[in-house]
């Protein structure tokens, strides 16, 4: 790490610093710690902005310290090392890395993260493991999780357990019961829960548009989520016109339940198990990371209810996948690059690569409408071919064999190339 740069933006923080009791304005952007005589602060928008800009670039320098401690905690431990410069305190190379080691001389702990899962419901007699998730049912494996983590009891009862009210009680016949059917777990290294907590939530939105891709429907009947998911709510209206008036009402959401233990949630004929390796790893390649933002891209869309955002959600999932960059330049003709790629890796003789290729083309005319404000009209065929069209992509470069070895997207366009010259 450079040490010697990172003292030159702590030099230059201590500069824009004021420290003291001073009368300080709260009607313009400021950055404070301590109090009264030991307030440090970044007073106004030019000096609050440069202590954002640097506290980022240093709580990055260091992957260690990132991916182990909250920018917050972070922001605390760096104003903290400020302060004590501003009050006389050595601040130099060596002191600067006094001040990293000693953030790392915390233990990194393992956290098992668990959130859980609407819309689904999971009855086998073990947990499913999916890349890096486990997915379980609070009744059937709560014995499982107290022989884990025998301390954690109360905890458990709290989170998963509701005692009912009496007359609850006379019906049902019993005292509690669960209050989820299904629950999801991640396991986390760092330096604190919250951090723990941080790193969880960003792998869990990754299994809600990964689970979203799988199911695939358009139906807002079906949804799955952790944190956004469908819930079944009324909209109420009045209508009033010529001497009369009436009350319009809508139910909508997810009404159905995706029993897991059903679902092909990890079937390799679909390809979804390599899907789930795909989000395990630590270092994937090129066009597994590709597939993987495409997948993002396609859940958001799922979820979204308006059809137009949806659609464009779509678009950007193909480009997310298929756009060709040479030297840091967009290829001039997205629509003719993406087309020609999509027609033959999804089709194989030309009657069908021309369909798709038209396809592709009518898909880029109703984005370029919708991006130039001529409409925001999507019908749902449409809709339907751009869904359709990426999740064939996406099944198909992780199914056929014959696109297992490749890396990167420039490989994937020779590929396309090969084909294109050799038919």
């Amino acid at each position: 790490m450079d040490y010697k740069r990172i003292l030159e933006t702590v030099q230059n923080l201590l500069q824009r610093a004021e420290y003291g009791d001073k009368d300080y304005r709260d009607d313009e952007p400021f950055r404070r710690s301590g109090l009264g005589a030991e307030t440090l602060s970044f007073q106004g928008a030019e000096n609050a902005q440069a202590f954002d800009k640097a506290l980022d670039e240093i709580w990055k320098k260091d992957k260690e310290i990132y991916d182990t401690y909250t920018k917050k905690t972070f922001q605390n431990d760096l104003l903290a090392y400020l302060r004590g410069c501003k009050e006389g305190e050595e601040c130099s190379v060596e002191t600067l890395r006094s001040f990293f080691k000693g953030l790392k001389s915390k233990e990194v702990k393992t956290y098992k993260v668990i959130y859980p899962i609407f819309g689904a419901e999971y009855r086998k007699v073990d947990p499913l493991k999916i890349g890096p998730f486990t997915i379980f049912n609070p009744e059937i494996h709560h014995k499982q999780l107290l022989q884990e983590y025998p301390h954690a009891e109360t905890i458990l009862d709290i989170a998963f357990i509701q005692t009912l009210p009496a007359d609850e009680v006379r019906e049902v016949g019993k005292y509690t019961k669960y209050i989820f059917n299904v629950a999801i777990s991640v396991v986390e290294e760092a330096r604190e829960a919250a951090k723990a907590n941080e790193k969880a939530l960003v792998r869990l939105r990754q299994f809600e548009n990964t689970i979203r891709f799988m199911i695939g429907s358009q139906n807002k009947d079906y949804d799955i989520g952790v944190f956004n998911f469908n819930e079944i709510r009324r909209t109420q209206g009045v209508l009033l016109w010529d001497g009369k008036s009436s009350i319009t009402s809508n139910l909508s959401g997810s009404f159905e339940i995706i029993p897991l233990h059903q679902f092909p949630i990890n079937d390799p004929q679909y390809g979804h198990d390599k899907l789930w390796e795909m989000l395990n790893k630590h270092n994937p390649s090129d066009l597994e990371q590709r597939i993987m933002s495409a997948i993002t891209w396609v859940g958001r869309g799922l979820r979204d209810e308006e059809p137009a955002r949806a659609y464009v959600q779509y678009v950007f999932a193909l480009e997310a996948l298929l756009q060709f960059q040479k030297d840091n330049l967009v290829s001039p003709s997205i629509t003719y690059s993406i087309s020609e790629m999509s027609a033959f890796i999804v089709a194989e003789d030309l009657e069908n690569r021309l369909a798709v290729e038209d396809m592709v083309k009518r898909i880029y005319r109703k984005r370029s409408a919708i991006a130039h404000g001529g409409t925001h009209e999507v019908d749902e065929s449409i809709l339907r071919d751009a869904l359709w069209l990426i999740k064939s992509l996406i099944t198909t470069l992780t199914v056929n064999e014959e696109f297992k070895d490749l890396k990167k997207i420039d490989d994937l366009n020779t590929w396309v190339k090969k084909q294109k010259y050799s038919s």
